[in-house]
């Protein structure tokens, strides 16, 4: 499979956008996998739990939220290492099925961006397409 390895947070609008979009992706593309790495504020782990639970509740998320940490790009960067440093949320990271990483993608384009989005969109499906 393609997997898409999106860095986000429940605290982060542009994310919960994305999770719409990258929704819509699995259920279009069958070969296509989603696993959300969370970093959260500095709470308990039961807190962070918490708030990907409401997220995943709320947006009927059909893909795996982890929780990899806190808010901090340094952190974030730290347990990527492959990634020279996380610059913002979300990023997602593109693998291709041998498992390469083909694009790391820095932000999100949301529907109210317009013409943006609709181009994100065709970019994005274009190169899933090449790598199928």
């Amino acid at each position: 499979n393609i997997t898409l390895i999106q860095l986000m947070g429940t605290w982060c609008p542009n994310c919960k956008d994305e999770v719409v979009y990258y929704q819509e992706l699995i259920r279009k593309y069958d070969d296509i996998t989603v696993v959300a790495l969370c970093f959260e504020h500095p709470n308990s782990f039961e807190e962070k739990a918490e708030r990907v639970k409401q997220l995943q509740k709320k947006y009927n998320i059909e893909y795996p939220l982890l929780i990899a940490g806190n808010v901090n790009k340094q952190e974030s960067s730290d347990l990527l290492p492959f990634l020279n440093h996380v610059v913002s949320y979300p990023t997602t990271v593109i693998v291709d099925k041998t498992g390469k990483v083909r694009r790391v993608h820095t932000g999100f384009y949301g529907p109210g961006t317009g013409d943006y989005y609709v181009n994100y969109k065709s970019e994005m499906e274009s190169l899933l397409e090449t790598l199928r």
